[in-house]
């Protein structure tokens, strides 16, 4: 009977331990969730003596891939990076400081006057004496005329943006507002924010896909990229081109997209404006601000079931084709 008791009781110790180990278990990997959720992105591990560093504000999550490209292009030259929310601008001691968003940097210029700002906004001009950066809008002019060079009748054009997403609608407004100062190029444009909605996305599709004679995606955020099959698959039905949605949106049928390899725009920056503020010693005032050049992406399958004959020079241009 003793023994009996014994076994029992060895068997509750074994069951008492195996499931303390488990919670044990459990824990440790929650702790180290938390503790990987809150960690900055590619934060750097200072090695001590470095004085070569270069502060980040955080921006939108969608630029993941350009922080990355600006810290591997300052790795590179031995430059390092640290991270700061914006409420923490204060403790900031680093010089010169990287900024994305408009919005955002406009905030940074007013809140640490006297250094030096490099940002990833809307200016195409610099709008103080320590500033320069590049320029993340999008050149209309010059976009316009790339449409028409596709779809030379282009009048009425529809634009699908997320009201949602500051930078999404900045983009919208920019256009809306050089369209409504050169009366000119006689285009009008229709509106879409996009619905979060499906059904609602499609019934609003259906709708303004019969007064327009396009289909624009100003720009590649979240909310438009989930919406994409949607997007191109009533666009298709309806006969009516959509341009837009990167590279992904042209490889789903798009007729065809602009994108900025935001990466290797990144490394750009890094190499082309941080580095020489902090290796050569140069001011903003010597560095202009840097408009880079998107790529063209274009779906020659959608061309031929649209019956759109794609110029020759937007075909040799096209660093892909789809079909």
């Amino acid at each position: 009977m003793q023994s009996k008791e014994k076994e029992n009781l060895g068997r509750a110790l074994q069951i008492i331990l195996a499931r303390s180990f488990t919670y044990l278990s459990l824990l440790v990997i929650i702790i180290f969730i938390i503790y990987f959720v809150r960690r900055k992105p590619f934060q750097d591990s200072i090695p001590a003596g470095v004085r070569d560093i270069v502060a980040i504000v955080d921006g939108y999550s969608e630029y993941k891939a350009h922080i990355q490209g600006v810290r591997e292009g300052l790795l590179f030259k031995g430059i390092h990076t640290i991270f700061y929310e914006e409420s923490k601008l204060g403790e900031i001691k680093e010089n010169p400081v990287y900024v994305i968003g408009t919005e955002k940097v406009k905030r940074v210029l007013e809140k640490l006057p006297g250094r030096t700002i490099i940002g990833y906004a809307q200016f195409q001009e610099k709008p103080a004496d320590n500033y320069t950066g590049v320029f993340s809008g999008f050149d209309w002019a010059e976009g316009i005329k790339f449409y028409r060079r596709i779809l030379p009748g282009l009048k009425r054009v529809g634009v699908i943006y997320s009201e949602t997403i500051p930078w999404s609608r900045e983009q919208f407004e920019t256009l809306q507002s050089f369209v409504s100062s050169q009366p000119e190029l006689d285009i009008e444009i229709t509106p879409l924010p996009i619905p979060k909605n499906g059904r609602e996305l499609q019934e609003k599709l259906d709708s303004l896909l019969n007064t327009v004679d396009a289909l624009l995606g100003v720009v590649q955020d979240k909310n438009i990229e989930a919406a994409l099959p949607i997007i191109i698959s009533s666009c298709l039905n309806h006969k009516r081109p959509f341009i837009g949605g990167g590279k992904t949106g042209a490889q789903m049928g798009a007729l065809a997209a602009l994108e900025y390899d935001q990466k290797r725009l990144g490394r750009q920056v890094a190499d082309t404006i941080i580095s020489q503020i902090i290796r050569q010693h140069k001011t903003p005032a010597q560095i202009p601000i840097l408009i880079p050049q998107p790529q063209i992406f274009i779906n020659l399958s959608t061309s031929y079931k649209l019956g759109i004959q794609l110029p020759k020079d937007i075909k040799d241009q096209a660093a892909e084709k789809y079909s």
